[in-house]
């Protein structure tokens, strides 16, 4: 089959370390660094991860990748300021204790000095939010295959990921 639809021709290609792929590429190095990274997600060096692994970021985006007007940054403000729009309360340089769950439902954030109460939590520190900081009534939702497909993990995505349901109406 290989032969007859001419794809022998990509052979050498499936063959190689996606490092030598990359590095014969004469791509600029950032660019080099940011199709590299998936090798480190999946828990290998470039040079012993498959070569396919530099499409990863092709079936991510779908139709590509874009860079915001104003910088990168500009999603973090827009996300924010929507947020205060539809009356989040943010509170900067304050470590949580716990967070406090009745029944697998959030009911709030114990902090140092106060308890307050939320219906949602977002966390920015990966994993570490199920495993640390859930009391007993969400580690009880936390199963022991579950900790240990955690525990197995070599290395959580280096990007950021928010996920939010919102209640109310949005605009565009």
């Amino acid at each position: 089959d290989i032969i007859r639809c001419g794809a022998w021709r990509d052979v050498p290609f499936i063959l190689r370390s996606l490092g030598s792929v990359l590095n014969n590429s004469r791509l600029p190095d950032p660019v080099i660094q940011a199709l590299g990274i998936w090798s480190h997600v999946a828990g290998q060096l470039a040079n012993a991860a498959p070569s396919p692994l530099a499409l990863v970021t092709s079936v991510i985006h779908r139709i590509g990748a874009y860079y915001p007007t104003g910088g990168i940054a500009t999603i973090a403000k827009t996300l924010f300021d929507a947020a205060v729009g539809a009356g989040v309360e943010f509170r900067f340089s304050t470590k949580v204790q716990r967070i406090c769950c009745e029944n697998r439902t959030v009911t709030g954030v114990e902090l140092h000095t106060e308890t307050m109460p939320a219906d949602v939590v977002v966390s920015n520190v990966g994993l570490a939010t199920y495993t640390t900081l859930l009391d007993d009534g969400g580690q009880a939702a936390l199963t022991k295959r579950t900790s240990r497909y955690f525990d197995r993990l070599l290395l959580q995505s280096p990007g950021i990921c928010a996920y939010l349901a919102v209640r109310g109406q949005t605009e565009p």
